[in-house]
């Protein structure tokens, strides 16, 4: 009972990553769309500033977030 009850962290650990892979692998997905998605809408502006349009503020650098902790944490690796 006792080598169950030791064993029960590592399960739930192993069920909420392997639960976690495909959300976080469609967030950077998302994520990667939204990127070249600003990239195509910026380049599109390019196109158009002789009229004068406000562009769009660059896109910020990433800080490292709670998707890359969680992968690392539970040793899952990126998507491709």
């Amino acid at each position: 009972m006792k080598q169950l009850m030791d064993e029960l962290p590592g399960i739930f650990e192993r069920r909420f990553a392997l639960r976690m892979e495909p959300l976080l692998a469609h967030r950077e997905r998302l994520l990667s769309e939204t990127r070249q998605l600003r990239h195509d809408l910026v380049q599109l502006q390019g196109q158009w500033a002789p009229l004068n349009l406000p562009m769009l503020p660059p896109v910020p650098q990433r800080q490292p977030r709670l998707s890359r902790a969680l992968r690392h944490a539970f040793g899952l690796r990126r998507s491709a």
